[in-house]
């Protein structure tokens, strides 16, 4: 059983480093290349506010929210953590 669970591991592996070469992997004929998130530095009048609404108004609100309605404590359920739980 082991022997067959490690040639699946390893078959699996093999297959997700390939996909991810084919979906991820430079282009050199295609003008657009994939860049990290990270790399990625927006800088202009459209999407600048509307993230740092999101950032500062949005995200905290809904957040505070789902701790309000109980939709957090749900998670520590899910995960069978209920010490959080209030």
């Amino acid at each position: 059983m082991a022997i067959l669970m490690h040639k699946l591991f390893r078959k699996n592996i093999w297959l997700l480093l390939v996909s991810s070469q084919v979906i991820y992997g430079q282009h050199n004929d295609y003008p657009i290349q994939p860049v990290a998130f990270t790399q990625v530095h927006l800088k202009d009048n459209f999407w600048t506010p509307k993230m740092k609404v999101n950032a500062e108004v949005t995200i905290p609100y809904t957040l505070n929210q789902c701790k309000i309605t109980g939709r957090i404590d749900n998670f520590y359920r899910a995960s069978g953590n209920c010490r959080q739980i209030k």
